[in-house]
């Protein structure tokens, strides 16, 4: 039975995370899932955090209509709720609700020194 009450897309995206108690520490990973009310981040088991963690979750989504533009960033704290470490996969599902930033590429060239 399926206790989801949102439905998860299957997309592998860079993911930087760190626990909120350790703000300098960022991990790197890759979703292997994502939905509207969470996600399931892959990385080393030996760097994942435990249930119950708060974490910090930062991922882009690459622009597919405008080539020019950087992507749209989704940044989220949340709850660790459940982690898994099998041989070929280890990570860690996230309870979290996304705040969306819009990277263009006229502000990446600004960040980078350059002029518009």
């Amino acid at each position: 039975m399926e206790r989801r009450k949102a439905s998860r897309y299957g997309l592998r995206l860079p993911v930087l995370f760190g626990r909120k108690d350790i703000q300098s520490k960022r991990e790197q990973g890759l979703t292997r899932d994502i939905s509207t009310s969470g996600v399931y981040v892959l990385c080393e088991g030996s760097r994942c955090p435990a249930p119950g963690d708060t974490v910090t979750i930062q991922l882009t989504l690459p622009s597919i209509v405008n080539l020019e533009a950087q992507g749209m960033m989704l940044k989220s704290k949340g709850q660790v709720v459940r982690t898994g470490d099998l041989p070929e996969e280890s990570g860690f599902a996230v309870l979290a609700e996304f705040d969306m930033e819009l990277n263009t590429g006229e502000k990446s060239k600004r960040q980078s020194g350059e002029s518009p």
